[in-house]
């Protein structure tokens, strides 16, 4: 009988950093637009993506990714505009209480 294999898979991603620059870039558009969540650093040689578009980082407007609650890993992203229209789309169907906690990890998001 073999041994079933003990080493994670890890999802391929394009390489590549947003940067102290982008990060920083990113840090004021959140301020500007009132959000308050922490903008993270990425993993080293791992492009952050967005959780719901799959997106990287952009310079449209709610194009900075955010940490908005405790999720890590592939979850811990999202862009600020992507983060809205989801918080919309759960006020619409569960009600504006449940808009506010994130449905993975059910931390209130910081803002």
């Amino acid at each position: 009988m073999q041994a079933a294999c003990q080493t994670p898979r890890r999802r391929l991603r394009a390489k590549g950093t947003v940067g102290a620059a982008g990060a920083a870039a990113a840090a004021a558009a959140a301020a500007a637009n009132g959000v308050a969540a922490a903008v993270a650093a990425e993993p080293p040689g791992e492009a952050a993506v967005c959780r719901i578009c799959w997106m990287e980082q952009d310079a449209e407007a709610g194009g900075a990714l955010l940490a908005p609650c405790r999720c890590s890993g592939s979850q811990r992203f999202v862009h600020e505009r992507c983060l809205g229209a989801w918080m919309q789309s759960v006020a619409a169907r569960k009600g504006v209480p449940q808009a506010r906690r994130c449905d993975i990890c059910r931390a209130p998001y910081r803002g």
